[in-house]
């Protein structure tokens, strides 16, 4: 097609959807014509920025939207890309303002003229979309024991305040020059008066604790200043509390104790999460993460993730320890869950140390349930475990004959690794005795019928 012909069916084709001819056929409208012109820009990026100069306040947005989406994967000079940016930005209503700040932030990491980033502050803080929260609303919650916060942040990138919001934390992250000149939109975008744009604008924050962590914390501190929790288990300021919680949690400790005394069960175990990691650097911090332990289901679960996390590592192996042998036991089927993936976290020789909680969670309500994920934790194990795998093997023989041995399918089928290590520590001892227990481990197996050792027989006679 010409540029005139382009140009042609542009105008034509102005519908956003299809529409019937006088025959009654369906014609596609300018949302089906725009993927057509978003392929063809991607192709011949110089031409298309020609001819996007004759668009016009008549012309649909979707011909706008696809320029800068086309833009965005070419190869395009920059200088380019930030002129369409200024002419569409330049005309009544901002056509196409949806994805101006993606088509800018792909330079992050190169120099970008003040009036473009200029731009995109006036898109993260003065653009219309979105005007309420209602959509991501009714994403977040069917009904109040079901609420997913994060999708508040799924509907902000889809909005333009949103997605320029969180543009401007890696445009900020990427040159901590930008920081001037961001400030005042940052100032304005923590006020925003919508949740989905908040949990967007956290990113900006984020950027901006990499090069000014104190002004960070402060607008952080705004950013959280409104009445609904839902913000606060969002991606981004699960982010922000992560990395700032080490260093300022005196200052961002009323944020993480409002989340520990919050109605959402979600809020509660992000606040559980965030309160035990903090008092592995914050010593104010000890108080709250031992409250959580002894909490509700979603601070004790919080609480899990985090101890099945770091329990392998050294500074907080007292901490992780000692809650995981809470919650091997815990009454909730989720907490316990939580707590027995601590194994799938072990690298190298890190079971080796950790034997006394490994035979603690042999006799716990949990390892009927999650046996498997130690199984998995020492199949990669590298540190001599002969003992403790006569241990585990007997454990699990003990399971498959207990009361609740027919909902035990999982260990079932870690039975095969489990005779691979028996056979493996029977070829390393030399110790008859021992030699004769895995043996006896093996005939265990067999009369079970646990899955895969006849196959693990096999191969060891060959």
């Amino acid at each position: 097609m010409s540029d005139d012909d382009w140009l042609h069916a542009i105008a034509v084709y102005n519908l956003d959807r299809e529409y019937s001819g006088r025959d009654g056929r369906l014609f596609g409208g300018a949302v089906e014509l725009s993927r057509l012109l978003e392929t063809a820009t991607t192709a011949d990026p110089g031409r298309f920025v020609q001819l996007s100069r004759s668009f016009d306040v008549s012309t649909n947005p979707y011909y706008f939207n696809a320029i800068l989406l086309g833009l965005r994967k070419s190869d395009a000079a920059k200088g380019a890309v930030f002129d369409v940016v200024r002419r569409f930005f330049s005309l009544p209503g901002w056509p196409g303002a949806r994805w101006m700040s993606n088509a800018v932030v792909k330079y992050a990491a190169e120099d970008i003229p003040v009036d473009v980033l200029n731009i995109v502050g006036q898109l993260a803080t003065e653009a219309a979309d979105p005007e309420l929260d209602d959509a991501a609303e009714a994403w977040s919650r069917t009904s109040p024991e079901d609420e997913h916060p994060d999708n508040y942040l799924n509907r902000a990138i889809n909005t333009t305040r949103g997605s320029a919001a969180e543009d401007i934390g890696y445009l900020i992250h990427a040159d901590a020059e930008r920081v001037e000149v961001f400030r005042p939109y940052l100032i304005r975008m923590v006020a925003d008066p919508t949740v989905t744009v908040r949990s967007a604008a956290a990113h900006a924050l984020c950027g901006l604790f990499a090069h000014d962590e104190e002004l960070a914390v402060g607008l952080f501190l705004r950013l959280c200043d409104m009445e609904s929790d839902a913000l606060l288990a969002t991606r981004y300021v699960d982010r922000f509390l992560h990395h700032g919680n080490p260093f300022h949690f005196a200052q961002l400790q009323a944020v993480v104790q409002r989340m520990l005394a919050s109605p959402s069960r979600v809020v509660r175990e992000a606040g559980g999460r965030h309160a035990c990691l903090a008092q592995f650097s914050a010593p104010e911090a000890v108080r709250l993460a031992a409250a959580c332990v002894a909490g509700d289901e979603a601070l004790r679960s919080g609480a899990a993730k985090v101890a099945a996390a770091n329990v392998f590592t050294a500074k907080c192996r007292q901490f992780c320890e000692a809650a995981l042998g809470e919650f091997f036991d815990d009454s909730s089927g989720d907490v316990r869950d939580s707590a027995a993936r601590c194994f799938l976290h072990a690298k190298g020789d890190d079971l080796g140390r950790a034997q006394e909680l490994i035979r603690r969670f042999l006799r716990s309500a949990s390892f009927p349930e999650h046996g498997s994920f130690l199984v998995m934790g020492l199949m990669d194990s590298t540190a001599e475990l002969s003992g403790l795998i006569i241990d585990v093997c007997t454990a699990v023989l003990a399971a498959f004959e207990g009361p609740s041995a027919e909902t035990l399918v999982q260990l079932h089928l870690e039975a095969e690794d489990l005779a691979e290590l028996v056979f493996r520590a029977y070829s390393q001892s030399q110790d008859p005795g021992y030699r004769e227990r895995c043996l006896d481990l093996i005939d265990g197996f067999v009369a079970a019928q646990a899955y895969g050792v006849a196959k693990q027989i096999a191969g060891y006679e060959r």
